[in-house]
């Protein structure tokens, strides 16, 4: 191990050919303030210095321009359509996914694109996975009415409040809802916010304003419907954890095969154990819960696999009116494969924007590998050092 002292990393910009050896930086001979560089060979030899980033945005401000991502991995997960808490009366279906778009933008998640701006208030929702938000503009308020607004989820109403609008030096922050924020905005009053600055940022600050920079959106088609798994963006490899969705509806109403009533007056009812192996995830049709409740509908498995449901239509019902009631509530279930299913697709190239990167999924979770800024690494770690040395 190499050991230099004073101001060595100033130098390594000029550095040209590869050292032997990990070099350590002592600051003034203070064995307390050292930084080990690991790499430092990869970083003046020319081979790329990698970073990694997660969540539902992978978000980091070293990458590197135009280099395609080392390792790209997501989640793929179903979503139910509708809104409101599923029910007989309220079913909201279960949704697969029959292909995933990985998003790669800059710090701005707001394209600024005004189209159709008016008097009245246009919405327009935006996808940026779950988290905190903060959205930010130079527009300036008209008296106390305000041109920009702020929401959480996708929503078409709700941006007339106070509490909603944002303005130049009062910006907004919210968490979103279902991986979607909302921004509504008009021109009224005198003021067109496409005159002035805006931007959306992760995180609760805001900070200094940059445009948005449109990178790329790669699609990957997956060549069959998931409702729950994972893809590896870059070797092309899609894994099924899930498989179809178990529907119960009168075709199939012999799977079930008794009826059991609580001496609380709760009636359930349970299949046969056919389903071993496999493990509930949700219902189309019906509120999932650990316990057991009258005015809900509650679906669970037991340890043989056998699929017990608490029914509101069926409270009272023998089996055979229980049966005969799934001609008018079917219900689907999703529940995981006990050996999930792998597929391989075409692999899929993403690349990252020079610095600021969000990199996320329309299905989930993402996890990458990325090339870093030769330059902005080598800054960092002088950073890291000069900060030491103001110690």
């Amino acid at each position: 191990m190499a050991e230099q002292t004073g101001k060595f990393l100033t130098e390594l910009p000029e550095l040209t050919t590869p050292i032997e050896d990990d070099l350590m930086y002592i600051v003034d001979d203070d064995t307390s303030k050292r930084i080990t560089l690991k790499n430092l060979k990869s970083v003046v030899g020319g081979e790329d210095v990698t970073g990694t980033a997660s969540g539902a945005v992978a978000t980091f401000i070293d990458g590197g321009d135009d280099k395609p991502l080392k390792e790209c991995e997501v989640s793929i997960e179903a979503t139910q359509s509708g809104s409101g808490t599923p029910s007989p009366s309220n079913v909201r279906p279960i949704v697969g996914r029959s292909e995933v778009n990985v998003s790669v933008s800059g710090k701005n998640l707001w394209n600024e694109d005004y189209t159709g701006i008016s008097a009245n208030i246009t919405y327009k929702a935006i996808y940026v996975g779950d988290g905190t938000f903060t959205c930010s503009t130079t527009c300036p308020m008209s008296g106390q009415a305000k041109n920009v607004f702020f929401l959480s989820g996708n929503v078409s109403s709700g941006a007339a409040s106070a509490t909603n609008g944002v303005s130049n030096g009062l910006p907004i922050t919210t968490q979103s809802t279902n991986g979607y924020v909302t921004i509504a905005y008009r021109n009224d009053f005198g003021l067109n916010p496409a005159n002035y600055e805006t931007q959306i940022e992760i995180g609760s600050n805001a900070t200094e304003y940059v445009p948005f920079v449109a990178h790329n959106i790669t699609t990957i088609p997956l060549g069959r419907t998931v409702y729950g798994g994972t893809l590896d963006v870059t070797r092309g490899i899609l894994t099924d954890e899930v498989g179809d969705l178990i529907s119960f509806t009168s075709d199939n109403a012999s799977v079930w095969s008794g009826v059991a009533t609580s001496t609380q007056g709760v009636t359930r009812f349970y299949t046969t154990p056919s389903y071993v192996g496999r493990t509930l995830l949700g219902s189309d049709s019906y509120k999932i819960s650990q316990n057991y409740n009258t005015e809900t509908d509650i679906i669970t498995t037991s340890v043989d696999g056998r699929i017990i449901i608490t029914p509101t239509f069926g409270q009272g019902k023998t089996l055979e009116e229980f049966k005969a009631l799934l001609a008018t509530y079917p219900f689907n279930i999703k529940m995981t494969l006990a050996t999930p299913q792998t597929y391989t697709l075409t692999p899929e190239e993403a690349s990252t924007i020079l610095g600021y990167n969000n990199i996320s999924a329309d299905s989930g979770e993402i996890s990458v590998v990325y090339v870093r800024d030769l330059n902005i690494t080598i800054n960092d770690l002088i950073n890291r050092v000069t900060a030491l040395e103001n110690e």
